[in-house]
C-alpha cells in the first residue's frame, strides 16, 4: 500500500496515461511526412532507407517519452 502512494510510482503511472495519445499523434505525423516526401520527391527515397527510418522512429519515441515526462513533472 505504501509503495503505490509514493511520488515516483504515481508520476510514472500518470506518464503512462499520456504515452498512447502522444505516440499516435507523433508517429502518425512521422509516417505521413515520410510517405508525402517520397511521393512528392521520389529522389528522397534514399533518405528514407531502413536505418534512417528506424532512427527516426526511435527518436520520435524518445521525444514522446520526454514530452510526457515533462507534462507530468510540470503539472
Amino acid at each position: 500500500q505504501v509503495w503505490f502512494n509514493s511520488i515516483l510510482i504515481s508520476t510514472a503511472w500518470r506518464m503512462l496515461d499520456h504515452i498512447p495519445v502522444k505516440g499516435l499523434l507523433y508517429l502518425s505525423l512521422l509516417i505521413t511526412f515520410n510517405r508525402l516526401a517520397v511521393f512528392v520527391h521520389p529522389s528522397w527515397r534514399v533518405v528514407f532507407d531502413r536505418s534512417t527510418i528506424m532512427f527516426s522512429i526511435l527518436a520520435c519515441w524518445a521525444w514522446i517519452l520526454a514530452m510526457c515526462a515533462q507534462r507530468v513533472i510540470v503539472t
